[in-house]
């Protein structure tokens, strides 16, 4: 019966503990819109599109991660010994992600506060 409850016990614990995030659950990072107060409006669209490109490649690495994770965790319910497999939760990418989210809300406000008229679409999360 210990067996079984040690068994129960770690799987629920790294069911909320060691799988990675979904891309859409991270939060972003506060990033203060006076970094690009220099910025005109066409650095601010460059500085959104190379941003808006890393977020995608960053989403498409953390979506794939967080799936292994969630796959290999629901496994682990048969076959425990694949616990000790999953990644171990969010790493530097999930922290970059994070980052980037925050730098595109600061463009947005500065853009909004220099008038420059962009539309800021929602990230690639799908």
């Amino acid at each position: 019966m210990k067996n079984i409850f040690f068994i129960f016990s770690m799987v629920v614990i790294n069911l909320f503990v060691g799988c990675a995030s979904q891309p859409s659950n991270i939060k972003a990072q506060y990033v203060s819109p006076m970094l690009y107060e220099h910025y005109d409006c066409e650095q601010i669209v460059a500085e959104k599109n190379r941003i808006y490109r890393e977020v995608g490649e960053l989403y498409e690495t953390l979506k794939k991660k967080s799936d292994n994770d969630t796959a290999q965790a629901a496994s682990a319910v048969l076959l425990w010994p694949m616990l000790f497999t999953l990644e171990g939760g969010d790493g530097p990418d999930a922290i970059e992600y994070g980052r980037l989210k925050g730098q595109t809300k600061a463009l947005e406000d500065m853009s909004i506060q220099k008038k420059c008229g962009l539309d800021f679409q929602k990230y690639v999360e799908k």
